[in-house]
């Protein structure tokens, strides 16, 4: 939808050009000491975003309309993941700065290439004063949309039980009862620890939550409670729970199609809690080593 409006507004080039220009903008807010494999995908995740806002200010800028005071719902679905990430709307806010540099200095200079020199005047001035009201109404826009996601998701009850769990693996003191408020017991089993991801490109994965899918996994290995927290919209955490260790069927997990399923040891305790928690995402890091076919689809 995005693409199309583009397209009827500015045409097939300049809305191409948004494209291949936030492939780069995109790679800017990724880390570059991740591995390569895993910066590709953060990269095309970050990327609907980025020609989202760039192509509603192209839009704006050659149609002459105001910059747009609303995220585009691209941002909006982002902002939605950072909150559930738990990513600081600061670490937002420093990419944006970053990124809206780089788009700033692409104008100019596609302007000063375009533009005739002795045309050039007036219109950097009118082009700087867009640029700055872009950066001061986006990031307004930004920080609206991040507050208002994450007072909606630290009220539910996924995110509160989500917000205790980090606050658990963190080691961090509670004056809660966590038993009691995440309905699963600590003290007095042993625990599984699954991290179940989907992976952004696979089209033809299963519609099935992952949260269900991780209750039938954990059930299926004989677990007599379970806790699920979605961390974000492809990936959860669970738990299960055990009585008796050895009734722990772990090694028997089957493949999820379309899906990673991490696995800790079985773990007693609040420490165990913690431990298989750990070693589930360990697990999940050796994946980004594997072969692209492997990744996603395994055990």
């Amino acid at each position: 939808e995005t693409w199309n409006r583009t397209v009827a507004g500015i045409g097939i080039g300049a809305s191409s050009w948004a494209v291949e220009f936030c492939h780069e903008l995109a790679g800017l807010a990724v880390d570059p000491d991740v591995l390569a494999l895993r910066r590709a995908e953060a990269t095309e995740e970050l990327r609907p975003t980025a020609e989202a806002v760039v192509m509603e200010a192209l839009v704006a800028l050659c149609l002459g309309r105001p910059v747009p005071t609303t995220v585009p719902p691209e941002t909006t679905r982002q902002i939605a993941r950072a909150v559930r990430q738990r990513i600081p709307l600061e670490r937002i806010l420093a990419f944006q700065r970053v990124s809206h540099a780089r788009f700033s200095d692409a104008l100019v200079h596609e302007f000063r290439r375009l533009v005739p020199a002795d045309q050039q005047s007036e219109g950097l001035s009118d082009l700087s004063r867009f640029l700055v009201d872009l950066v001061s109404s986006f990031s307004l826009a930004c920080s609206a949309a991040y507050a208002a996601e994450e007072q909606a998701w630290l009220t539910s009850i996924d995110g509160s039980r989500g917000e205790l769990v980090r606050t658990l693996l963190r080691g961090d003191h509670t004056d809660l009862n966590p038993a009691k408020a995440l309905r699963y017991e600590l003290a007095n089993r042993t625990h599984v620890g699954l991290i179940l991801r989907r992976d952004a490109r696979d089209d033809d994965a299963e519609s099935e939550g992952l949260d269900r899918v991780a209750a039938k996994l954990l059930t299926r290995s004989g677990a007599t409670a379970h806790l699920v927290i979605p961390s974000d919209e492809r990936e959860v955490w669970a738990w299960g729970g055990f009585t008796d260790p050895r009734s722990a069927a772990v090694r028997s997990l089957p493949v999820v199609p379309g899906a990673l399923v991490a696995v800790g040891r079985p773990s007693r305790g609040l420490d165990g809690f913690r431990a298989t928690y750990d070693e589930a995402k360990a697990a999940a890091r050796v994946t980004l080593y594997s072969p692209a076919r492997a990744r996603g689809r395994t055990v």
